[in-house]
């Protein structure tokens, strides 16, 4: 799941990444309520979905192999943390966890968990290793907010 900067509503795209309905949400001014059941999902920053696809077509070497482009970190609590670094970085923004039975204003839009995809052929073949975990994607995505403002 893809969410970062120049995530935006265009119509393309069927579903937007909770990260991006939380900054919506954060630079309108209104509260943010996230879902009990935390996002069960291996995630990765748009900067370095961007990095890669450049990085593989700029190879020399023709390949014809799949590559998935993910990022081998950990991201459990990741909504949670983005929405932390929201309210620590723009003034007036509050977030909570829905109570029970409360329906929250940010869906994780799939409860299932999903399986991990290596990455082991993008870093092995290609030397490519994604730049952004947790901490300094939510750190890149605010100061891409207050530069840019919502999508």
């Amino acid at each position: 799941s893809v969410f970062g900067p120049w995530e935006v509503a265009t119509g393309v795209r069927d579903l937007l990444s909770p990260f991006w309905h939380a900054a919506n949400r954060a630079l309108a001014g209104g509260e943010i309520v996230v879902p009990r059941t935390p996002l069960k999902r291996e995630l990765v920053y748009s900067r370095d979905v961007a990095a890669a696809i450049a990085w593989l077509l700029t190879w020399v070497e023709p390949h014809f192999r799949v590559y998935n482009i993910s990022a081998p970190f950990d991201w459990s609590g990741a909504l949670e943390r983005w929405c932390e670094t929201l309210a620590q970085g723009l003034p007036g923004v509050s977030w909570r966890v829905a109570a029970e039975g409360e329906i929250p204003n940010v869906w994780n839009h799939d409860e299932r968990p999903r399986a991990r995809q290596s990455v082991r052929r993008l870093v092995g073949d290609l030397g490519f290793m994604p730049r952004f975990g947790p901490l300094g994607a939510f750190t890149d995505y605010l100061e891409w907010l207050r530069a840019y403002g919502r999508g």
